[in-house]
């Protein structure tokens, strides 16, 4: 009894250990879509205190439409941190005072043309030791065509409607770059098999 105490006991200090506290936060330079902040930590227990950079980014949106086919819609497109073109979903930012559904809708709409039922899936942070926006993943079945893509300037895209299983052999095979893409992708996973086609 008495060991089976004392393991708990070290178990509680170990997490204790764990316990940060925030005390200060700077922005040192903001954008309109990016924030980079400088802020100090202290841990309760050990009483170290660091310095920590990351970024703030706005929440958004990762949409998967489904035709009647079961195929699912990704972009193909430029990312210029990377130089080159890579496969994304339908995705985009939450703007002020509106909800990730409705981000996911307009998001749909401008970047596609389409339109659908929404099905929301999860939320994730894709970096969460380096930046604080989070996610939210939606399915979109049923959709139709109802106007023309209002791309931005920098949005030059094609579309490819795959298989799930054509998406899934990309994953394995290392051709999809994309971290939220495939992420994602796992979060929706068990839904988007009802839709699968061979």
């Amino acid at each position: 009894m008495l060991l089976i105490t004392y393991i708990l006991l070290q178990g509680l200090k170990f997490f204790m250990k764990d316990d940060w506290r925030r005390l200060s936060r700077k922005t040192l330079h903001s954008t309109p879509w990016i924030s980079f902040v400088k802020a100090k930590y202290r841990n309760a227990e050990t009483k170290y205190a660091m310095n920590y950079y990351y970024c703030v980014i706005p929440s958004g949106s990762v949409v998967f439409p489904i035709d009647s086919r079961g195929r699912i819609l990704l972009l193909y497109g430029f990312a210029p941190p990377l130089n080159k073109k890579i496969l994304s979903p339908v995705s985009g930012t939450v703007h002020e005072s509106e909800s990730s559904g409705k981000t996911a809708s307009r998001e749909l709409l401008e970047e596609t043309g389409l339109a659908g039922k929404l099905e929301k899936i999860a939320s994730f942070h894709p970096g969460p030791f380096k930046s604080t926006g989070e996610l939210t993943v939606f399915i979109a079945t049923g959709v139709k065509k109802i106007a023309q893509p209002n791309l931005e300037p920098t949005e030059t895209f094609s579309y490819r409607w795959m298989s799930l299983n054509k998406i899934l052999s990309l994953a394995k095979t290392g051709k999809i770059k994309n971290g939220i893409l495939l992420s994602a992708l796992m979060l929706a996973m068990p839904r988007l098999r009802k839709y699968l086609r061979k």
